[in-house]
Parts: structure tokens; C-alpha cells; sequence
């Protein structure tokens, strides 16, 4: 039981066990907290123009995750990301989600989680602009947007 292999093997583990508890916590590439009850300031500070119907603000993340205010005047188009999961918290706004071809109500407060290869798209119901706080796992760093062919009757 006390042969050389074996305290090899425990001293190895020990010191394997010991260097990954040692590692660092990742960087994060914001300066602030992301507090969601700064989401109207943000959206004050970075107005939709006119002439667009969706618009997405840029919050920051991590390698891991990035975060952003996304907003939509009409309807997205029916599209999916191929590469990322989407959370999305919705923060104002009401009308139909629509996932993998199924059609559902979605108001403020209700959390969707979108897996990566997933068609879906937003259809706002509402008077005025909605808007969502939406998360990319992995961070989005390229263009991930494949546009499905027309579930959303555009």
C-alpha cells in the first residue's frame, strides 16, 4: 500500500489541487456593475434613432458572457445564433416570442432562455419601444445572426 506510485499519485493530486485553486478569477472589460435598475439611464443616454427597428447597446462582460440593452420598435426578423445561448430578461414592453416556431405572450419580467441554433424572434405588441437586457454565452465578439426564413410575417 506504501509503494512509490502511490505517493506519487497523492503528492501529484496534491499539487495539482493546489495550482488550480491558486489560479486567478477572469478580468472583467467593465468598469461598473451591472446594476439592472440602470436600464432607463442607459437607454436615455444612447437614444434609438428614428430610423431603426432594433438596437442594441453594448453593456461589456467577460470572455464568458457578454451583456447588452437590446430594443425593438416593430419585430425582429426570425433568425438564430449558431454559436451563442441567449438569455433574455424583458424590462419593458409586451408582445409575441417566438421560439422554434411556437408562439407565446412575453411581457415585463419574463425570462427566456434561447439555446445557441434555435430560430426565434420578438414581436412587439406594444405603443412604444420595448426592450430587453439580453446575455451571449459565449461572449459575443462576431456577428452571430442567421436569418431564418419568415416565421414573423414580414
Amino acid at each position: 500500500m506504501n509503494s512509490p506510485r502511490i505517493r506519487l499519485f497523492l503528492i501529484l493530486t496534491f499539487v495539482v489541487g493546489i495550482m488550480s485553486g491558486c489560479r486567478s478569477a477572469p478580468k472583467r472589460s467593465w468598469v461598473e456593475p451591472i446594476h439592472l435598475d440602470n436600464w432607463p439611464r442607459e437607454l436615455r443616454e444612447h437614444p434609438m434613432p428614428p430610423d431603426e427597428n432594433m438596437h442594441k447597446i453594448d453593456l461589456g462582460g467577460t470572455e464568458n458572457a457578454s451583456h447588452h440593452l437590446v430594443r425593438v420598435r416593430d419585430r425582429e426578423p426570425y433568425h438564430l445564433h449558431a454559436e451563442h445561448d441567449l438569455t433574455v430578461f424583458v424590462l419593458s414592453g409586451h408582445g409575441d416570442i417566438i421560439i422554434d416556431g411556437t408562439t407565446r405572450a412575453c411581457t415585463i419580467g419574463n425570462v427566456l432562455f434561447i439555446p445557441r441554433g434555435v430560430p426565434h424572434a420578438f414581436v412587439n405588441k406594444s405603443d412604444k419601444v420595448a426592450a430587453a437586457y439580453a446575455v451571449f454565452t459565449p461572449a459575443m465578439r462576431v456577428k452571430d445572426f442567421v436569418k431564418v426564413p419568415g416565421v414573423t410575417g414580414e
